[in-house]
């Protein structure tokens, strides 16, 4: 006699009971990534404050987390988040750059002349600023 088998269907697996009752993973047992997103936004304003569209860049920003645009269609979550948004000074003129470098900024080098054309070869620069404020303390 031959041997018999049992009919083909699918078993189903019972989880065990430490697959059934396993709690869901907590915070601490996810893996956990930290990203910084820079984005620099230049406006026209057309007649727009500029307060405004700070706030409204955030409030826009805000929104795009709430619909999961940061995480697109995958399981992963935002977890925590800080949006900042400020105002950019204006860039300083060139006469303002040298201005403050003139001011700041020690060179040390050598002389070199060529002609009439007198250069200096920079071995090191050095910054004053912080001498300048203990200079600024000392006589208040």
């Amino acid at each position: 006699m031959g041997t018999r088998s049992c009919p083909s269907r699918a078993w189903r697996r019972f989880p065990s009971f430490q697959e059934a009752f396993h709690e869901p993973q907590t915070q601490t047992d996810r893996k956990v990534v930290e990203a910084r997103l820079t984005l620099d936004v230049t406006y026209f304003l057309n007649g727009e404050a500029a307060d405004f569209m700070l706030a409204n860049l955030q409030r826009r920003c805000e929104q795009a987390i709430g619909n999961g645009m940061l995480t697109g269609d995958t399981a992963a979550e935002v977890h925590r988040h800080e949006i900042s948004t400020t105002l950019l000074p204006e860039p300083l003129s060139e006469d303002e750059i040298f201005d403050y470098m003139y001011r700041r900024i020690a060179v040390y080098g050598r002389w070199r002349r060529e002609g009439e054309v007198c250069n200096v070869v920079a071995a090191r620069l050095v910054d004053l600023t912080p001498l300048l404020g203990r200079l600024a303390d000392a006589t208040n």
